[in-house]
């Protein structure tokens, strides 16, 4: 009978070596066990002991360690670095770190055990996934179009919106709304019910699946820290080696870094002239890429009636040509002071 590939307890003894090597050659504070191959075998791995107490029991405050926040900042820095070496320098990676595989020691130092889920990355992929951190790395506002390069499809998202599943996918950072939102809420924005992740391929999944890993991590230890920044020094150096242009995109203006701060103004702008300003009224709005009066007064410049109407389309026939007699005076304002 064939081992399930799981169980190849000889493939596991050697990319634990493979990796601990190449780990402890890096980094002082992170430590991987050693096999012992006189006292293995097909059905047994021998390894080194190794000092700590199991992430999962710290978390579950089932220990007696108490560390302060300056060294588990520390120890979180360290996990986030030692996956940025794994994946752009080594291309190898430990797939499964949950906090069962995890040790942490009283000086905050990090272990790393249990490599029988170790991915082999292709060059595509982490060429793709490097482009990615960098872009997110640098705010840029097209980060959510560099998905397909990962082979990931997102359907019925606007460019913010992808941007933001970018984040969500391949970031730690939990100061975003839809970061710390439940799927499964049925008070989620039309915006996030309507879109859909339609396509990711496993080897994109298990990326995804770590950064969720790590991010549980964090979340659990109560601190909010962003992995593109660890990761992409470690993505560019990783392009520039491989003779790859990092793309110049111009940083995002504050404006398009909150989209929520722009349909914000919008709404603001409706009440102010006695106009619905409900989240139902605006989300077509966002869905069609239109986030501030002059892109709205674009659109009914533009004679576009298919897309008018479906931006429109929980506004009576009124309130429509209220919103365009408003863009009008507001035009004719804003031409008279130019000419003040």
């Amino acid at each position: 009978m064939q081992i399930p590939k799981e169980f190849d307890f000889h493939r596991e003894r050697t990319m634990m070596d493979l990796l601990g090597t190449s780990i402890r050659s890096k980094f002082e504070c992170i430590n991987v066990p050693s096999s012992l191959p006189t006292a293995s075998s097909n059905d047994i791995i021998a390894m080194t002991f190794m000092e700590g107490c199991s992430l999962s029991n710290f978390l579950s405050q089932e220990s007696r360690i108490e560390l302060g926040k300056t060294t588990l900042t520390a120890f979180a820095h360290s996990l986030l670095e030692v996956y940025a070496y794994q994946i752009f320098e080594l291309g190898i990676f430990q797939s499964d770190p949950h906090p069962g595989n995890i040790l942490i020691g009283r000086d905050g130092s990090l272990t790393l055990l249990d490599f029988g889920q170790v991915k082999v990355l292709s060059s595509s992929t982490r060429i793709a996934l490097a482009q990615l951190v960098v872009a997110l790395a640098r705010d840029s506002p097209y980060a959510g179009e560099l998905l397909t390069e990962l082979g990931i499809k997102v359907d019925n998202a606007h460019r913010h919106l992808k941007s933001t599943v970018a984040y969500i996918l391949f970031d730690t950072r939990m100061d975003l709304p839809e970061a710390r939102m439940n799927p499964f809420d049925d008070e989620l924005p039309l915006e996030i019910r309507q879109m859909k992740l339609s396509r990711i391929p496993q080897e994109t999944f298990m990326l995804v699946r770590v950064v969720a890993l790590l991010r549980g991590i964090l979340s659990s230890l109560n601190l909010d820290i962003h992995a593109r920044i660890f990761w992409a020094p470690y993505a560019e150096a990783f392009l520039r080696i491989n003779k790859i242009r990092v793309t110049q995109e111009p940083k995002r203006t504050a404006e398009q870094r909150n989209p929520h701060e722009q349909m914000t103004r919008i709404a603001d702008w409706m009440t102010a002239r006695e106009l619905p300003s409900t989240t139902k009224h605006l989300t077509p709005f966002a869905l069609a890429n239109i986030w501030s009066i002059e892109d709205l007064a674009a659109l009914f410049s533009s004679k576009d009636t298919k897309k008018m109407e479906k931006v429109l389309k929980f506004f009576s026939c009124e309130e429509r040509s209220k919103i365009q007699q408003n863009l009008i005076r507001s035009s004719a304002d804003a031409s008279c002071t130019k000419l003040v």
